[in-house]
């Protein structure tokens, strides 16, 4: 209770980790070093976004959370704090990461920018999470699933 974002942090983590498994787990002998900074560079972004999705989900516990005297990044800052640093970090992130992955692999992939979706996409989730619709809470919950889904097509056409 007295360490602020700690359940944020390690739940970020461990989405983050699942980055590397298909890396660990391929059926090669030794380890595709080609594929770590990549993985290492999805993998933080991963942190980060599920850092900002954990604490966007804590806004919905402010008050039972302020009543067990728990330190939440929500119940810190408030509801409209938060949303605004929510709105900012997920804006400034969606645009960076393509950014940042396309320059230092040097390669612009059409895939990675993708990612600009998730900036009108978390617009309305947090539209919806200011107007306390419950909906928004679990499309926040749901966009890695986003991710997927933008994702499958491409996979699907790469093997045709």
């Amino acid at each position: 209770t007295a360490i602020i974002l700690f359940k944020n942090l390690y739940v970020a983590l461990f989405f983050a980790s699942l980055v590397f498994f298909p890396i660990l787990f391929q059926n090669e002998t030794k380890l595709n070093i080609a594929l770590f900074y990549p993985a290492l560079l999805l993998s933080g972004f991963v942190f980060c976004k599920a850092l900002l999705m954990q604490i966007s989900l804590d806004i919905k516990d402010i008050q039972s959370d302020r009543l067990r005297r728990l330190r939440t990044f929500p119940t810190v800052m408030g509801k409209q704090k938060t949303l605004s640093y929510l709105r900012i970090c997920n804006g400034i992130l969606s645009f960076l990461f393509p950014l940042i992955f396309s320059t230092v692999l040097g390669v612009f992939s059409p895939l990675v920018w993708i990612f600009l979706i998730t900036i009108p996409y978390n617009i309305y989730v947090f539209h919806l999470i200011e107007n306390n619709f419950h909906t928004g809470f679990i499309l926040a919950g749901s966009e890695f699933l986003l991710w997927f889904i933008m994702f499958l097509p491409f996979g699907i056409i790469g093997h045709l």
